[in-house]
């Protein structure tokens, strides 16, 4: 699958989602964690960035924690995205980064993120895209660049 096709894939769900994917992880002691942590897999059937790219069969509880550069993450979305470069991995991090590190701030910035990632891997954002990065503009009476 190419960028275009993975960013599609990943900004709608984003935007459809509307909030990050959280879950209270449980250490290898059974301690739950104090706060919710980004899940690939959170509460309430939400799934971060990647998230949305693994199959049910592929995911399990033991990914949690992993970034993309891991070979057991690959190995989760390959069905969905086949090989992967090192660009390609680059991509999906900046991706995943926009989940976790963006929605902490506030979700509804990831319009205008997203926007910013397609012009960087030079995508086309979608017609969705384009129009919640205005709906935020105005929202915020302003233009992003």
């Amino acid at each position: 699958m190419n960028k275009q096709r993975i960013f599609d894939i990943i900004s709608d769900h984003l935007l459809t989602q509307g909030k990050q994917s959280m879950r209270t992880i449980v250490d290898i002691d059974g301690i739950n964690e104090d706060e919710p942590q980004c899940a690939y897999r959170g509460e309430d059937g939400m799934k971060c960035a990647l998230g949305i790219l693994m199959p049910d069969e592929a995911y399990n509880e033991t990914l949690e924690g992993g970034t993309v550069v891991g070979l057991h993450i690959q190995d989760a979305i390959y069905e969905e995205t086949g090989p992967l470069s090192r660009g390609d991995l680059s991509f999906l991090d900046a991706m995943q980064r926009c989940h976790d590190q963006m929605g902490v701030i506030h979700s509804e910035w990831w319009p205008n993120r997203l926007k910013n990632l397609a012009e960087v891997y030079e995508l086309v954002p979608n017609a969705k895209l384009l129009f919640e990065v205005k709906v935020e503009e105005e929202r915020l009476g302003c233009r992003s660049r």
